[in-house]
């Protein structure tokens, strides 16, 4: 009776008495980086603070994304100890949102991945539309003048102060603003872009500077472009977008690039905001390209702008802007 009583009491006191095995925990309290609204430009560096809770020490392995550079996770980090993780973007903020998540592998077995979000509003004092840069074509019967709308973020009356043109055959003035609905008036502008016959005949590039009473950018800057009916052309200039309903997922636009004399290529294709998408579809010929622009809203609904950047071998046109604006209810 009394081994059997014995051998009842190392029963019961068995699982108490083995060790636990180690393991790391980990943990971390912040791992949303939001800078909010900022002007376009590099983006300062994200820190997230990882934690290891356990009693093993915590590996990590980050996956970044592309165009980012993660330090911090080259050693293992000891219990109860606190590791800050450093995430750098090689690409500067361009206009509208940017939004990136980066996942760390762990060895903890109850949270084998973390994922960490990097976010950031592109936004600058003065938007233009339809962008800073102007194309004319050299045929000088076919010059027509351009409007360009400015949009102050920043005052509410915004004032244009000065005018000034590079080149005597390039003419800009103030003009009344075509105001979008339910908009402040003051915080419109707009300017009315003239070349002249005086214009040279071959490929030219003019600027023009605005100067205004905004105090974040007091100089707004238009560039204008003298090219050739030979260079690369896209149609439409700008992107639309009718607007989404609350359960579309996306909105598409074809965008057709045209060259009348000789082939071109696509070197590259770079947009502003990770939810715009391009797809291209050059023809064997190298005479034009289709491009399919296709927005996805997601859960940031509401309005929408950026721009498309397009580089070719065109040495009249190695770079072309097509902005884009819509809204997603």
């Amino acid at each position: 009776m009394r081994l059997l009583r014995l051998a009842c009491f190392l029963l019961a006191a068995l699982p108490w008495a083995l060790p636990c095995s180690a393991a790391p925990k980990a943990e971390c309290a912040n791992p949303r980086c939001d800078f909010g609204d900022r002007l376009p430009g590099p983006l300062p560096p994200a820190v997230y603070e990882v934690a290891n809770r356990g009693d093993a020490p915590l590996i990590l392995q980050p996956q970044p994304c592309c165009g980012f550079i993660v330090t911090g996770a080259e050693t293992p980090i000891l219990p109860g100890a606190t590791r800050r993780l450093v995430a750098n973007a090689s690409h500067p903020l361009g206009e509208g949102l940017f939004r990136k998540t980066m996942r760390v592998l762990t060895n903890d077995p109850a949270a084998p991945e973390l994922q960490l979000e990097l976010v950031a509003m592109g936004k600058n004092p003065i938007q233009l539309a339809p962008g800073d840069e102007l194309t004319v074509p050299l045929d000088h019967d076919l010059a027509v003048p351009q409007k360009v709308l400015l949009r102050s973020n920043d005052e509410p009356l915004l004032k244009i102060t000065s005018i000034r043109c590079s080149a005597s055959y390039v003419r800009c003035k103030e003009v009344e603003p075509a105001l979008p609905e339910k908009e402040e008036p003051g915080r419109y502008r707009a300017v009315s872009v003239r070349v002249t016959a005086a214009a040279p005949q071959t490929a030219y590039e003019a600027e023009i500077l605005i100067g205004t009473n905004c105090r974040r950018r007091p100089q707004v800057r238009l560039r204008v472009y003298g090219l050739s009916p030979t260079a690369v052309t896209p149609q439409p200039p700008r992107l639309d977008f009718e607007p989404a309903g609350p359960h579309e997922e996306s909105l598409s636009h074809v965008v057709m690039l045209t060259r009348t004399m000789g082939p071109f290529k696509l070197l590259g294709v770079t947009t502003s905001d990770p939810r715009m998408t391009v797809e291209v579809h050059p023809d064997p010929s190298g005479l034009f390209a289709e491009l399919l622009a296709i927005f996805r809203p997601g859960k940031q609904r509401g309005e929408f702008h950026g721009a498309i950047t397009i580089r070719t071998d065109d040495p009249e046109r190695p770079r072309l802007v097509i902005p884009y604006a819509g809204e997603a209810d």
